[in-house]
């Protein structure tokens, strides 16, 4: 079980385009807006070598800003909308 459901995370989420995992919203189309979640298969040992040095890299060269780690590559405020 444990080995199936790897697998259906890298399947699913794991994009060797940008080199690293993305959030499925729904019909397998992926999410453009790349967080911090995708660190999720490095911290449960799921992601193998490769897949962890391009997780490095990526939040190295764009999730890495002079204040640490940003939770969105690219911040929306749909959350001022609850306040309403």
């Amino acid at each position: 079980m444990a080995e199936k459901r790897k697998m259906a995370i890298n399947k699913y989420f794991w994009n060797e385009k940008t080199g690293f995992s993305q959030i499925i919203i729904s019909n397998h189309k992926s999410n453009l807006m790349l967080t911090h979640a995708g660190l999720w298969p490095v911290l449960l040992g799921i992601a193998d070598e490769s897949q962890i040095q391009k997780v490095i890299d990526f939040v190295e060269n764009r999730l890495l800003k002079e204040e640490g780690v940003v939770d969105f590559l690219f911040r929306i405020c749909y959350w001022k909308y609850f306040f309403i």
